[in-house]
């Protein structure tokens, strides 16, 4: 997703055309658009973790993605592209 954020930012694709590498769920869902969270959820119930480990581990992402970013951002080289930063 990352890698094709540069593209949404532009209008060179739209949301909807945005792809994973790996599919998510039962379904096999790739496209951005069509993943929940559910999906997530089925994949650790296919691999046998328990629920609430995988719900566990969603919440910590969710909660720490935002400081993450932050500091990644922050440790970039002064005139580090724009168009390549994460935000």
């Amino acid at each position: 997703m990352l890698t094709a954020q540069p593209s949404l930012d532009t209008g060179q694709i739209q949301r909807k055309q945005m792809k994973l590498a790996m599919s998510v769920g039962t379904n096999f869902h790739y496209r951005i658009a069509q993943v929940d969270g559910r999906h997530f959820l089925q994949i650790g119930e296919a691999a046998g973790v328990p629920k609430t480990l995988v719900q566990e581990s969603i919440e910590r992402v969710a909660f720490t993605a935002e400081a993450a970013l932050g500091k990644i951002e922050s440790e970039l080289p002064k005139g580090f592209p724009e168009a390549t930063t994460i935000r």
